[in-house]
């Protein structure tokens, strides 16, 4: 499964050492091995994230950017030969008041992170499948969203 690393603002990579010794800078990690994780596969997981292609998060996180921001993850190209450009307000402001004319929807708390994020994930694969069918892509219904008249089929995402 491709990796990409999100890299929020201000992230930093940790150092070697740190990695190295992590159990003394997280001693709380072996709350982990109830779980069947021990400190040797996060230390795995740690040295692996940097190997993996990554971009910068330059813009805000909230119900809008969340789709677009899962839109570039699900669009990355096999080759792994990508450029993320910045997200701007603009874009933000055209997805949401940009007209639907689906006949499904997706409902999904807002609130939520993860279950918006795959809401978005969700509504991008679908459009791939549908692309000569639009009307079978499903509405993302954010909160200033309304369930329209002509939805037949409604995806109710529960986090």
């Amino acid at each position: 499964t491709p990796t990409v690393l999100v890299r929020f603002p201000n992230f930093t990579h940790l150092e070697r050492r740190s990695i190295e010794n992590f159990e003394a800078v997280v001693p709380e990690i072996n709350k982990l091995l109830a779980y069947g994780i021990d400190v040797a596969a996060v230390q795995t997981m740690l040295f692996w994230f940097p190997q993996n292609d990554e971009f910068d998060l330059e813009m805000p996180l909230h119900s809008h950017s969340v789709g677009q921001l899962a839109n570039k993850l699900t669009s990355l190209q096999a080759d792994r030969m990508f450029s993320i450009r910045t997200t701007t307000e603009r874009d933000i402001q055209q997805v949401s008041t940009s007209i639907h004319t689906s006949k499904r929807s997706i409902i999904v708390d807002t609130s939520r992170t993860e279950a918006l994020a795959n809401a978005w994930i969700i509504a991008t694969l679908l459009s791939k499948a549908y692309a000569l069918d639009p009307a079978k892509v499903p509405e993302v219904l954010l909160d200033d969203s309304r369930l329209q008249a002509q939805t037949k089929k409604v995806i109710v995402i529960c986090s």
